[in-house]
């Protein structure tokens, strides 16, 4: 759901002798709005490495793509275009800031996304290598016939929400200003048999919910929707999730 891939070199010297290849650093933290940053890649083909510079223009969450969860997006002025997909772009100190995925190619200029190095990092700390094994019924001896990535799917709350911007709907659920409402439970999520239709999301991990579903980042800098609360996560990790039902408030993890 990320969007991304992980490659394997068949050369085993391919980052080694007199190449002087040396991997990048990832940031550490999230791109500050005006911050300048550098994409890199092969924009419509060619073999010389392409670079453009911009800014950072907005931090949001938006869907990588149709029907997925929403995801933490860096927005860039700089140029993106095909071929730009998958190729770093750097912060001033050289550092990995994003990986570039997406231009905007309606009726506006300079809109470029990029996958936060958090995800990416994520990403790659849930990936590992098994190995498939097949009998060689000739020395009955066991070999490795290959070795493919498997990838720990993101974390999702399982939900399907409204938003309670409408004040006649908050009067009629005696909210305040936070809280969205919940239309959907899948059967398989993990707070299946903990919340139901008709209950009302006040919080993930004490962040707040508006009633427009955004959640604040960067202690309030930027506001992103809920979902970010959840798929920032890790499998395995626990959230308090914070509802209201029939006007009474619960907790659950």
């Amino acid at each position: 759901e990320c969007d991304l891939a992980l490659l394997a070199v068949s050369d085993p010297n391919f980052f080694c002798g007199s190449s002087g290849l040396r991997p990048l650093q990832w940031s550490r933290e999230l791109p500050q709005l005006l911050d300048d940053v550098a994409v890199c890649g092969y924009p419509l083909g060619g073999d010389a490495l392409s670079v453009t510079r911009g800014v950072v223009s907005r931090i949001d969450a938006m869907p990588y793509f149709r029907g997925a969860s929403p995801l933490l997006v860096v927005q860039v002025d700089a140029a993106v275009n095909s071929g730009n997909s998958g190729g770093p772009a750097l912060d001033t100190d050289g550092r990995v800031t994003g990986v570039a995925f997406s231009g905007y190619a309606g009726n506006a200029d300079n809109i470029g996304y990029l996958i936060p190095a958090s995800i990416a990092q994520n990403f790659i700390s849930q990936c590992s290598l098994t190995r498939k094994e097949k009998q060689n019924h000739t020395s009955n001896k066991f070999f490795i016939v290959e070795q493919e990535p498997v990838m720990v799917r993101l974390c999702v709350l399982g939900v399907t929400t409204q938003r309670c911007e409408n004040a006649g709907l908050r009067s009629a659920l005696a909210l305040g200003e936070s809280g969205v409402l919940v239309t959907r439970v899948a059967s398989n999520s993990c707070v299946s048999g903990k919340l139901r239709p008709g209950d009302v999301l006040l919080s993930i991990d004490q962040e707040r919910i508006a009633c427009d579903g955004s959640v604040a980042v960067r202690g309030g800098a930027e506001r992103v929707h809920f979902a970010h609360a959840v798929t920032s996560r890790r499998p395995g990790e626990q959230v308090l999730v914070e509802f209201s039902r029939a006007g009474n408030r619960h907790f659950v993890n």
